[in-house]
């Protein structure tokens, strides 16, 4: 059975298929030099919470975006989920967004026509509102764009030039969520929200124990700055803000971790110190600072063995290290636990959240095959990479089912798979021919693989295999329809 947020993916990528071909398709008035549209997700987790996104961009050069919310409704939600896309709607225009989508079924059993009553409804009460109303013929799950000819519009909706976009609304570049790998860890995920759900606004903060020499240097590097901010990258006194420090300095960065060496024999060495967090394979805790040649404990120690540093500049260039270590990494927490439905717009866990919190305790911990099953349905649904997998399969179908050699080479006498050529062409239709997609210019740092966090998400939790001659990515269809129905 198709869950309700793969049909919604589906839903909005067919909105941004048609806006990309014909501005006219819901727009009036269109913009005069067309529009660029991809489906994708709200990336933070305040409430209302769209079903969909819409991103709009003027094509003229220096043109605005608009962001354009989706509400959903299946058919068994009848004439209530009819009344309450309306108001939701509404909700979405109060929030930030620049205009709203209803998308109904073409007929309920106790209405023939509720995409026309919506639509005279919003006339009637809120005739300039940028609120669209679609409805939908039954999806084919055996199409790559399952919704392609079965939404027909009830209602257009107009863009006011001028208007900026909502400055609520986060860009987001895919349809489905973005969790970086190795950092959105069971073990993490479980612990912050044991934080969060433990944290007592009234209790007065800790003062959290610093190497000497570390809090001497922020004093330095960041002259004022109270050192339980400055290294933990926070700037408030907010509910998500304190708890992240408590999680930050608890978990992660705790005094052993924060002492980047020891010395004897007038040798320095990198102090090993883990946090308390557990890598997800089980092989032991995870690191952080420390563990590669290239980890900052590691460059500290060569250049004072060396005398290319002073124990006091390597502590300000650790000191600085550290605060951008806990910025880069509450961003990739942050955004597993808001995609993943996990926390809410304070950082308090939501009712999956606790739901994870109460699997941990009850099964062993993060670690435990009860853990792995709930965050792959997690991910599958919440996530949204049911949607994701849908896609590389069906787009897989269509290019290798008439040519199962294309993408394969046989130069050495054996065939072997090309998997970069592979996912350049998923990159490329799913940007282009399904507009689930936004490429960007990669931030600082190594350059990432296509998919990269994706695919080692997916493998991890078993839901793909290996690249096939002939099959392309070979996605385990018996573990995502059980992820798919798990209850969350």
């Amino acid at each position: 059975m198709l869950g309700h947020n793969i049909e919604a993916d589906w839903a909005s990528a067919e909105l941004a298929r048609g806006l990309q071909a014909s501005p006219a398709f819901l727009l009036e008035p269109a913009p005069p030099g067309g529009l660029q549209a991809f489906a994708g997700q709200e990336a933070g987790s305040s409430w209302p919470h769209a079903d969909g996104l819409v991103s709009i961009k003027d094509a003229r050069p220096g043109g605005p975006e608009y962001a354009v919310a989706v509400e959903y409704k299946r058919h068994h939600e009848g004439v209530h989920g009819l009344l309450t896309a309306i108001g939701q709607a509404h909700a979405y225009l109060h929030k930030g967004y620049n205009a709203a989508v209803i998308v109904l079924p073409a007929a309920y059993a106790t209405h023939a026509d509720p995409g026309a009553y919506a639509a005279s409804v919003i006339e009637s009460t809120s005739a300039t509102a940028p609120i669209g109303v679609v409805t939908y013929r039954d999806p084919d799950g055996g199409s790559t764009t399952p919704f392609a000819g079965k939404l027909d519009v009830a209602r257009k909706f107009g863009l006011a030039p001028a208007r900026a976009a909502g400055a609520v609304i986060r860009r987001t570049e895919t349809q489905w969520a973005h969790i970086r790998e190795g950092s959105t860890t069971r073990d993490a995920l479980y612990r912050y929200l044991l934080t969060a759900r433990r944290f007592d606004p009234l209790e007065p903060e800790p003062r959290f124990a610093f190497p000497p020499e570390l809090e001497a240097e922020v004093a330095v590097v960041s002259p004022g700055s109270d050192p339980n901010r400055y290294l933990s990258h926070t700037f408030d006194d907010s509910v998500r803000s304190r708890i992240w420090r408590r999680f930050w300095f608890d978990w992660l960065a705790t005094h052993g971790v924060l002492t980047p060496w020891t010395m004897a024999g007038g040798t320095f060495s990198v102090s090993g110190a883990a946090t308390r967090l557990l890598r997800d394979d089980g092989r032991g805790p995870q690191m952080m600072f420390a563990g590669r040649s290239d980890s900052i404990k590691s460059v500290l120690v060569r250049g004072l063995n060396v005398g290319a540093l002073s124990p006091v500049a390597a502590w300000g260039r650790f000191a600085t290290n550290v605060h951008e270590r806990a910025h880069s990494y509450r961003e990739d927490i942050d955004s597993g636990l808001q995609h993943l439905g996990l926390i809410d717009a304070e950082g308090r866990p939501t009712e999956p959240g606790y739901r994870l919190v109460e699997t941990c305790e009850r099964s062993g911990g993060a670690l435990s095959q009860a853990a792995v099953e709930f965050v792959a349905a997690l991910l599958v649904q919440n996530g949204r990479l049911g949607a994701f997998l849908h896609y590389i399969y069906r787009l897989s179908e269509e290019v290798l089912g008439p040519d199962p050699h294309r993408f394969a080479s046989n130069a050495t006498g054996s065939w072997r798979f090309d998997a970069d050529q592979y996912l350049a062409f998923l990159e490329t239709e799913m940007r282009d021919r399904l507009r689930v997609l936004r490429t960007v210019t990669p931030r600082g740092g190594a350059a990432r693989r296509r998919f990269q966090a994706e695919l080692a998400l997916l493998r991890q939790y078993s839901l793909v295999r290996n690249f096939r001659i002939g099959v392309g990515l070979e996605v385990n269809w018996i573990r995502v329809q059980e992820a798919m129905s798990a209850s969350l």
